[in-house]
């Protein structure tokens, strides 16, 4: 399991839009704000799935956080398809 720390900085994304915008403006600086090891700021500036599973952050905060920090993500996520299937769609 990934340190409480990163998923402090994760959660403090979902819950403050402000966070959002301190991150977008200069991640480096937001980074500052946790008591962050090296080796967490690379995977976080990183930010893939891989880089993320790495140090084992919760999957669901992993989804969040990848969702922050590439919006065009959103594009590529949808339960629609597993919704329609729940109603007996195909």
């Amino acid at each position: 399991m990934a340190r409480y720390e990163v998923h402090r900085l994760i959660q403090s994304l979902i819950k403050d839009r402000g966070q959002c915008e301190r991150y977008n403006i200069n991640p480096d600086a937001f980074f500052k704000n946790f008591d962050l090891v090296p080796n967490e700021e690379d995977v976080l500036r990183k930010g893939t799935a891989e880089a993320l599973s790495s140090i084992n952050i919760n999957p669901i905060l992993q989804m969040h956080y990848l969702l922050i920090t590439n919006p065009e993500m959103s594009e590529h996520v949808s339960i629609t398809g597993c919704l329609k299937l729940m109603k007996g769609g195909s």
